[in-house]
């Protein structure tokens, strides 16, 4: 009876390029080492269905949850170098912005490009309602999305 209600919906796991168990079970392990406990609870969150989404070959909200995680990290570090005279309402750009014309100590120039470039390239176009990604695309976003948070959390002190 169930076969002829259709009531049910079955995901077929396929390989990705990152291994499922890291993906569904153990997302910790595919960013640097001790990376993750360092993370906000949101970005652990976001970062966390991010992955699973990749194993479950749903890539848009993959995307989603990946800008997500940053944004969050691009957040912390913002009120990590930034003590006085906070923006009101912190968004990705103003923040990336106030951090590259502060005085020292500030964040890297690397760190500051790479992050712009994520904003302008994927932050933004994600928030797009016509855009989708494939999951290829999706997958790199997660590779480049590691990178980011794995050097934001090197910038920020201990």
């Amino acid at each position: 009876m169930d076969a002829e209600l259709q009531l049910r919906t079955a995901y077929v796991l396929t390989i990705k390029r990152y291994s499922l168990e890291s993906l569904l079970n153990t997302p910790a392990e595919l960013l640097g080492d001790g990376v993750y406990a360092r993370l906000s609870d949101t970005s652990k969150r976001d970062f966390s269905l991010a992955c699973i989404q990749i194993a479950l070959s749903q890539p848009t909200a993959a995307a989603f949850h990946l800008m997500r995680a940053l944004e969050e990290q691009v957040k912390m570090l913002y009120f990590s170098y930034k003590k006085i005279n906070r923006l009101d309402k912190p968004m990705w750009g103003p923040m990336t912005n106030e951090l590259r014309n502060k005085k020292a100590p500030k964040p890297t120039e690397k760190l500051l490009n790479h992050l712009d470039g994520m904003r302008v390239h994927f932050r933004n176009p994600t928030q797009h309602p016509e855009l989708f990604y494939s999951l290829d695309e999706a997958q790199d976003l997660l590779n480049q999305t590691i990178t980011a948070i794995n050097m934001i959390v090197a910038e920020l002190p201990k």
